[in-house]
């Protein structure tokens, strides 16, 4: 059985319901799991129901800020999208139907000077 989300700040709208949770704190989690990939910095993420209704599907839509290092910024999103559906399952039980990454923009990792980029 999967868990049913909530948009943060509104009650459950299932009456039968006895566990659930709220869009912000799952957003937390699958942030944190986002940022377990070296050289990602999550900057948004927003979990979407599923447009059917009988199932507790969600997409997951995701900002991040990928290092300019990065070789292949393909194999970057699939390594957060593995990290951010897994994290999905075994913390919070969502049903994961897809992970949109956006990469919004590319900067140094934290610490690193001009003079070490190249620049």
């Amino acid at each position: 059985m999967t868990t049913p989300i909530h948009p943060s700040g509104t009650p459950s709208p299932y009456e039968d319901e006895r566990l659930g949770i709220m869009e912000s704190a799952a957003a937390r989690t699958l942030r944190a799991a986002a940022d377990e990939v070296p050289g990602v910095r999550t900057r948004s993420c927003r979990i979407i129901a599923g447009p059917n209704a009988d199932t507790n599907q969600v997409t997951v839509h995701l900002g991040v800020q990928a290092s300019l290092s990065t070789p292949d910024l393909t194999v970057l999103a699939d390594e957060v999208r593995r990290h951010v559906k897994e994290s999905a399952d075994l913390s919070l039980g969502l049903d994961v139907a897809a992970v949109d990454i956006h990469i919004t923009d590319l900067a140094d990792p934290p610490g690193r000077s001009e003079e070490e980029s190249g620049r």
